[in-house]
């Protein structure tokens, strides 16, 4: 049986200094079958030229340049692209563990779920530490009902998209609102109902 393909989508805007280690995380995954796509969405800096050296280097990594018109819309052209099974969203100042995927899509196909949430850190610059959070495991959104899901939406690890892995199926009719600040809570909710 073919092992499902993973799009990952990250919006890069003046994001030249951690390209290296947000690609780099990607590239050392041990779940080998995904492809990148990365939207350059009107970089000043050298992020786009460094996204090119990339993709010379690794033909998984597709880039796309657009004028500068937010993450929101930057992730609907990685959504228009995407050709995997399951969607992924890194922001391009963000890493991930080696086992990220291969844990996401594990989890997915043994619950037959269509949305994994994995544990995440979150570095603190006011206290200058790694806070480690953790998602509660066999969380059941369809058991829920629509009020008790709204108020749980005020946690980071429900509200944002990045720390999930999708269904591409859910994106069909969904897509994010571009030209408005928190796109992630404007649009992860209707990929949960």
């Amino acid at each position: 049986m073919a092992q499902p393909k993973v799009s990952i989508i990250i919006p890069v805007y003046n994001a030249e200094a951690y390209l290296p280690m947000c690609l780099g995380t990607i590239f050392k995954q041990t779940y080998p079958h995904f492809e990148v796509l990365a939207i350059n969405d009107g970089s000043t800096d050298y992020s786009l030229k460094r996204l090119k050296e990339y993709a010379a280097q690794d033909a998984r990594l597709q880039v796309f340049d657009q004028a500068q018109q937010g993450p929101a819309a930057a992730r609907n052209v990685g959504l228009d692209h995407a050709t995997g099974d399951y969607i992924t969203f890194i922001d391009a100042d963000d890493y991930v563990k080696e086992n990220y995927l291969e844990r996401l899509v594990t989890e997915c196909q043994a619950a037959t779920a269509e949305i994994a949430i994995s544990d995440y850190y979150r570095y603190k610059e006011q206290t200058k530490m790694l806070y480690y959070y953790r998602v509660k495991k066999d969380y059941q959104v369809v058991d829920l009902a629509l009020a008790e899901l709204l108020q749980r939406m005020n946690k980071l690890e429900f509200t944002t998209v990045w720390g999930k892995l999708f269904q591409r199926t859910l994106f069909e009719r969904v897509r994010f609102l571009a030209g408005h600040g928190y796109e992630d809570t404007m649009t992860v909710p209707k990929l949960y109902l």
